[in-house]
């Protein structure tokens, strides 16, 4: 919905929206706007006076998930949220146990944190982000985690985990 009103007003909206009822700051930012000294983030631009339930913020950092069903699900939900208001979420899997590691409390045998990984991949490709584009995430994990290899593995297959970028901290 761009066009030449679409661009004129947005710097009155976002304007009005940073100087919350400051008079003096908004004259000032509408001035820095228009003149395009400078330009907002993404995120700010398609957020500030939209009067949407979105964020005017570009990227979160969620704390490792705690490694347990309930704190992994915590975490999802944490991202699913952030994601659905247009936020990009980065997540360091390192916390989680690896493959085949002993599960006491059910006495099995755990997934391993690439698997998790690629259910919060998979999410990040349900989620729209205000009708127009998909979930961004960014999955990190230690190089010194047991599952490092099946998480390079996995970054290198084009067909699987689509809905992340991948690094190796």
């Amino acid at each position: 919905a761009g066009g030449v009103g679409a661009r004129v007003a947005q710097p009155v909206r976002v304007a009005a929206a940073a100087a919350a009822g400051n008079p003096d700051l908004l004259s000032r930012f509408q001035t820095i706007l228009r003149s395009q000294r400078f330009i907002p983030a993404g995120r700010i631009l398609e957020s500030l006076g939209s009067g949407q339930n979105t964020t005017g913020v570009n990227c979160f950092v969620l704390p490792c998930p705690k490694d347990s069903r309930a704190g992994i699900l915590e975490t999802l939900g944490q991202m699913t949220e952030l994601m659905c208001k247009g936020g990009g979420v980065g997540i360091n899997y390192s916390s989680l146990r690896p493959a085949n590691a002993y599960v006491a409390g059910v006495n099995g045998r755990s997934s391993g944190s690439v698997s998790w990984m690629e259910l919060f991949s998979f999410m990040t490709n349900l989620i729209i982000q205000g009708g127009s584009r998909r979930g961004a995430q960014m999955a990190m994990m230690s190089i010194w985690h047991p599952d490092i290899r099946q998480f390079i593995d996995l970054k290198r297959d084009n067909a699987r985990a689509t809905g992340c970028n991948m690094s190796v901290v």
